[in-house]
């Protein structure tokens, strides 16, 4: 490592200097850091980010580079690795890592988990030679329904044994706005696919709890649970993606025709807007209705995996 970086306890510093340090760690990355500090807490907050076991970069001229920790229980997160240009390929991210991974097991961690750019070799082949282990693929949609979403998108050939007059029964109920808190008292028994760390419960419910997410659901046969519901939050120039779930049994599609007539829903309410969804894992039914309505692939990522 150059003899001219330095390394500190993220809780040793400033907020803003572990802003810029992000700043000017991601500074030519894929997706521009704008994060002010203010904006960076809230989101160091969502993601349970723990400032004792961050570690922070330093030159002569001030940060440049960052990893965050995230914990949960006895699981870990990666939260960032950032490190400005002018310093890869000297070893200092590998240094920061090590430091990472050092404090989770001082912290006792079970795992620790991250994500990278699948087109990101030089950080994928660093987390690979410290043990990492890809576990799937996750995608980033990002733009306009270009297509629009069908009403019944996924009837007929697309899935075998499949009666249309089943799907009309499952989905025949418009869908209506839903009480956002409500949804976390169905979350573990409706989410089809696990999420990623940034879209866990933990998260949605700070969310929640804060005003800033709203839901809808299409109405169940009887009392109050719903057949499926939607989270999302209003951003100020697109509407984000949250948590798809469906009560198990009520659509013979695996929630494919449920999730279908949710979006369709939202996006006849919001015509003309842009959809971002983070992090959609396999088996989501949100991945599949996106890339038919022509939503835009924005990135992909790989989740990856380091058993302590």
């Amino acid at each position: 490592m150059p003899a001219t970086i330095f390394i500190r306890r993220a809780s040793e510093c400033s907020l803003e200097e572990i802003t810029l340090a992000l700043k000017n760690g991601f500074e030519d990355y894929a997706f521009p850091f704008t994060r002010a500090p203010a904006q960076q807490a809230e989101r160091m907050a969502l993601d349970d980010v723990v400032l004792e076991g961050s570690f922070v970069a330093f030159s002569d001229a001030g940060p440049v580079g960052a990893v965050l920790l995230g914990v949960r229980g006895q699981r870990g997160w990666c939260s960032d690795l950032a490190l400005a240009q002018g310093y890869r390929g000297q070893g200092v991210g590998r240094v920061l890592m090590e430091h990472q991974i050092a404090e989770a097991r001082v912290r006792k961690l079970a795992q620790l988990q991250l994500e990278v750019l699948t087109n990101n070799v030089p950080a994928l082949q660093l987390y690979q030679s410290l043990g990492f282990k890809i576990e799937r693929e996750l995608t980033d949609y990002s733009g306009p329904l270009q297509y629009g979403v069908e009403a019944h998108a996924f009837s007929g050939v697309l899935v075998p044994d499949f009666e249309a007059d089943a799907a009309e029964e499952s989905v025949g109920r418009a869908p209506v706005a839903f009480d956002p808190a409500a949804v976390t008292r169905y979350y573990d028994e409706y989410h089809l696919a696990q999420p990623s760390w940034e879209l866990e419960r933990p998260l949605l419910e700070r969310l929640i709890a804060a005003g800033k997410s709203r839901a809808l659901a299409v109405p169940g046969d009887a009392g109050d649970a719903p057949n499926a519901y939607l989270l999302y939050s209003e951003q100020e120039a697109q509407l984000d993606l949250l948590a798809f779930g469906a009560r198990p049994g009520a659509d013979v599609t695996g929630g494919l025709e449920l999730a279908t007539g949710l979006l369709n829903a939202l996006a006849g309410q919001h015509p003309q807007t842009r959809f971002f969804a983070l992090n959609v894992p396999p088996g989501d039914p949100l991945g599949p209705i996106l890339e038919n309505a022509g939503c835009p692939v924005a990135a992909k990522t790989f989740e990856m995996l380091l058993t302590l």
